[in-house]
């Protein structure tokens, strides 16, 4: 399995853009399951998934990596093709960069707001009051356009320096930003 797959095509990322795929994949990147098996990790109805897992395997983000034998039946098993997918630098050299921005967006977001939203649930669940490790917020501010060159390459450092500190033992953190210029639909004003 790799670690990164590049996606070049935003038919690709339509695929990906939905919470259950989201989750699918990420399952599917842990480790090899059967539709059972995910449906079980995932609280779904096995009929639910196998709609969504053809759509993931037909543009190759999954694919049957075994069969075992059930019964009189053989169920497959999934595996995801790598364990984190990120736009590659060709997909924004598309004909339709409003469809690809929209697109990459819609992904990231959506995988943040999963993210977000167990989190949340996490920390209002804890019935021990002890702090549950993470945060989530937003803020705007101006600054300069060298400035915010510098807080961009900070981030990225930070990303990377979060990466190498992999714990096969640890829990499992997300993190997502979007970090870019307020441009006039967003503060209400016409372009």
């Amino acid at each position: 399995m790799d670690a990164v797959y590049e996606i070049e095509d935003v038919l690709v990322l339509d695929k990906i853009n939905h919470p259950l795929r989201l989750r699918m994949l990420y399952q599917l990147g842990d480790e090899a399951r059967t539709v059972k098996e995910l449906a079980e990790r995932l609280d779904v109805p096995v009929t639910r998934l196998y709609y969504h897992l053809d759509q993931l395997q037909s543009v190759g983000l999954i694919e049957v990596v075994d069969t075992r034998k059930s019964g009189a039946r053989l169920q497959r098993v999934y595996r995801a093709v790598a364990t984190r997918f990120q736009p590659g630098r060709s997909l924004f050299q598309a004909p339709d960069p409003p469809r690809v921005a929209e697109v990459v967006a819609s992904t990231v977001l959506d995988g943040a707001r999963l993210d977000a939203t167990a989190g949340v649930l996490s920390h209002l669940g804890d019935q021990q009051g002890e702090p549950v490790p993470g945060t989530l917020g937003r803020t705007m501010v101006p600054i300069s356009r060298e400035a915010a060159l510098e807080f961009t390459r900070k981030l990225e450092d930070l990303v990377a320096e979060l990466e190498t500190r992999e714990d096969p033992d640890g829990e499992e953190y997300a993190f997502s930003f979007v970090f870019f210029p307020m441009v006039a639909p967003v503060r209400g004003e016409t372009p």
